[in-house]
């Protein structure tokens, strides 16, 4: 027996349903099997009754690599979400059509949305000043396009309806040589407003002369 134990059993329980009604067990499953040198192999199993038979046709394709891979990435994704959880800005990430794939815990507490808000559905609009929607659109399509714009401030918009002026930065994600998505960080400016106010309409001190007359 070359199959993972666990493995076996199941496959063997497709196999008799797929005597009885075909059309009730997978035609394509995962399984993992073990080769001379004990060796774990994924692999993929396509499988189907020929018509008018109770005999079955299969192909299998080691998928191992990209198994791998795909364990790699997700390690990679961990890693960089953890990491984005420390920083004291908002990290987000968002698709083509502007829906939210990833904020970090930050970006929950300064915009007041919760994890069920994000299991929702949240739009990148939605957390912009309706007056600034126009602009973060055609920003969004140079960005995807390649264009680097550098920061772009807007007013932001938490979920309470309070607002506070931002700078946001964003980049492309690439997948297959395609843009996907944008990812980025915010930066809340309110404070160097405050300080801009603060300093408009106070004299511009003159330079004191010192020396000997």
């Amino acid at each position: 027996e070359f199959v993972v134990r666990d493995d076996l059993e199941r496959m063997k329980e497709y196999h008799r349903l797929r005597r009885i009604e075909p059309d009730a067990t997978p035609k394509e499953y995962e399984f993992q099997f073990i080769d001379r040198k004990d060796n774990v192999k994924d692999v993929l199993l396509s499988v189907d009754v020929i018509s008018g038979t109770k005999k079955s046709v299969a192909s299998l394709l080691d998928i191992t690599e990209r198994k791998r891979a795909e364990e790699q990435l997700r390690e990679s994704e961990e890693r960089y979400r953890e990491l984005a959880d420390f920083l004291p800005q908002t990290v987000f990430e968002f698709d083509e059509r502007g829906n939210f794939t990833f904020s970090n815990r930050h970006g929950f507490q300064t915009f007041g949305y919760t994890l069920e808000d994000f299991d929702k559905g949240l739009n990148v609009l939605q957390m912009l000043v309706p007056e600034d929607r126009d602009r973060a659109k055609k920003n969004i399509q140079k960005v995807l396009s390649g264009e680097e714009l550098g920061g772009n401030e807007y007013a932001a918009l938490r979920k309470d309806g309070s607002t506070f002026p931002a700078i946001i930065y964003s980049t492309p994600i690439i997948h297959d040589n395609k843009p996907v998505g944008l990812r980025g960080f915010v930066i809340d400016i309110t404070e160097r407003k405050r300080i801009e106010i603060s300093m408009q309409g106070k004299p511009v001190q003159q330079p004191v002369k010192t020396g000997i007359h």
